[in-house]
């Protein structure tokens, strides 16, 4: 199966509401889906997502709707070329503080 990539930019109160901690405890579920997702400055997270295409599908609906407290405005996507060095999505909290 080939893989699609995408840097995503996703605006609006995405910042100190857990979103990214959200994010990847869906990542988790998607066992398949490389990447990372990081904030860029208030209220800004840019996250680059690489995978099977119907596991980053899914990870781009999440990226939309937002989870938890999050309220997303604006979602940029932009494809990218699969790199194969890219790693998984960190697993938890505590591989966000290396």
């Amino acid at each position: 199966m080939s893989e699609v990539a995408y840097l995503v930019n996703i605006t609006g109160r995405v910042t100190g509401v857990g979103f990214r901690y959200s994010v990847l405890d869906f990542a988790s579920d998607l066992p398949k889906l490389k990447g990372h997702i990081r904030n860029v400055g208030y209220g800004r997270v840019e996250a680059l997502v690489q995978g099977p295409e119907e596991d980053v599908d899914k990870m781009l609906c999440c990226l939309r709707e937002g989870i938890g407290l999050a309220r997303v405005e604006n979602v940029q996507v932009f494809p990218m070329a699969p790199d194969s060095s890219r790693e998984k999505f960190p697993r938890l909290v505590l591989e966000l503080w290396k």
